[in-house]
């Protein structure tokens, strides 16, 4: 059944009294400006009303700055009264942090033009559409004290609109493929997200949104399940989603590439069969690489590394990797404060005005967590480097076991790298590794010469002599 969207009775009385008198003194209804609108499904010619900044509230459920307003509650400890001037406030710093240089061309459009498209609101005051515009005229107005930028123009939406029929609403005006610009990847997903929940089929979604179809929500969707499950069950943040900005590409990657697993295709063939627990480890350790700040082209490796069984072994090492940062690693790092002692440290209340242009609002909350995450990749990256560069080698010599010629070569340059100086020899491994070079030379001598043979098994001792 449709969930009803709940609305403050007080505040409704109010906007429909502003209603009422601008019928009044526009001589009636019909003789008021219109617009087309549509709502409930219906395209209609609506009235266009006007009302003044502090009537009218942000939404903070808007698909926009829908992961930084939950990062900001989940600071405060408390949801965000929009209706609060100090909330507000906050609410209104955030959208104008988004796309500063785009927000000031429609700033400099308003003052030459006027609104020219009016905006939604809810039928208690809530704006549905034009919370920027709302945002750039009280600015506006702050600058010029001019009236016709104290309100903002408007339909109205009837009290027995639906979640699912509002979110239809704002997502065909917001999310269309022209304007989605405007919103980060997550905040994409989390829009779509949303959707579901208001009790929309995923057709009903697509059939609104110019540009996207059913196949593309249904990918988006799964995607930010991954993104969740990396958040919640890997780093123990779920629904920070700011420690995921900038890794679109990673988790579009990682969604492929298990997709492939499944089930492969195209020119790229495994020479083993993975059963359900190897490809959890292929996602485990696709997180362990994106945690770390690998570019997602690394990601993208995966698949060809996971075809190879011998690749994979070592580049599933990381696994063994341990995922939780400790005490000990912090403090040296000089982060000794974000230990925990049990104690809740005060937020600074000016934390919200600190930007970071495109980005939208750091919290005190957001820089903690990026700096435990910048200590967790310092002390694994090397490691899991190593095993990534491992696993590319022994990539490359299964791809050269058709050319004997090119590993035998690559065998030889190796060996003449080492090291001749014995105090550089020192270590034992070495000893057992060139042990086990002279073992593995008995295969292939059977198919070389004797005096060939007998060359590199010289050069094998006189090595072993420097140990």
């Amino acid at each position: 059944m449709p969930i009803t969207l709940p609305y403050d009775s007080a505040k409704r009385l109010e906007i429909k009294r502003h209603m009422k008198l601008q019928e009044e003194d526009a001589g009636g209804i019909d003789r008021m400006r219109h617009d087309k609108f549509e709502v409930k499904g219906q395209v209609k010619l609506e009235p266009i009303y006007h009302f003044s900044h502090k009537e009218l509230a942000f939404n903070k459920a808007n698909g926009r700055i829908r992961s930084e307003i939950l990062e900001k509650e989940e600071e405060l400890g408390r949801a965000l009264d929009i209706w609060d001037k100090s909330d507000e406030k906050i609410v209104k710093d955030m959208l104008l942090s988004i796309r500063k240089d785009e927000n000031q061309k429609v700033k400099e459009d308003i003052r030459i033009k006027g609104q020219i498209r009016p905006g939604i609101i809810t039928c208690d005051g809530i704006v549905i559409n034009g919370n920027r515009r709302k945002a750039l005229l009280d600015e506006l107005y702050n600058e010029t004290s001019e009236e016709k930028y104290k309100y903002l123009e408007v339909h109205v939406l009837p009290s027995d609109i639906t979640k699912s029929e509002l979110w239809l609403i704002e997502a065909g005006i917001q999310m269309s493929t022209p304007q989605q610009l405007d919103y980060t990847p997550i905040n994409n997903l989390l829009k779509l997200k949303e959707g579901m929940l208001s009790g929309l089929r995923i057709e009903d979604m697509a059939a609104r949104i110019y540009g996207v179809d059913v196949e593309k929500i249904k990918f988006d969707l799964e995607r930010l399940e991954l993104i969740d499950e990396y958040l919640r069950d890997f780093i123990g943040k779920p629904g920070k989603y700011y420690l995921i900005k900038g890794l679109a590409e990673h988790f579009i990657d990682l969604q492929n590439i298990l997709s492939w697993a499944k089930k492969p295709r195209g020119p790229i063939k495994r020479d083993w069969s993975p059963d359900e627990n190897d490809i959890n480890e292929l996602k485990l350790t696709a997180f362990y690489y994106i945690r770390g700040g690998f570019a997602h082209l690394r990601i993208r490796d995966m698949r060809d590394l996971f075809a190879k069984r011998e690749a994979w072994k070592n580049l599933r090492k990381s696994i063994e990797l341990d995922p939780e940062i400790n005490d000990v690693e912090l403090s040296n790092a000089g982060l000794e404060h974000l230990i925990d002692t049990g104690e809740t440290e005060e937020e600074d209340e000016d934390d919200f005005n600190e930007s970071s242009d495109e980005e939208g609002i750091q919290t005190s909350i957001e820089k903690q967590d990026l700096q435990v995450e910048a200590v967790w990749k310092a002390t694994r990256k090397k490691d899991l480097k190593v095993f990534y560069e491992d696993a590319k080698e022994q990539e490359k010599i299964i791809k050269d076991t058709e050319r004997p010629i090119v590993l035998a070569q690559r065998a030889l340059n190796n060996i003449i790298a080492i090291p001749q100086e014995p105090e550089k020899l020192n270590d034992p491994e070495i000893d057992s590794i060139l042990q086990q070079i002279i073992v593995n030379t008995d295969a292939p001598a059977k198919s070389l010469s004797t005096k060939y043979l007998h060359k590199l098994l010289l050069i094998m001792n006189i090595m072993l002599d420097f140990m």
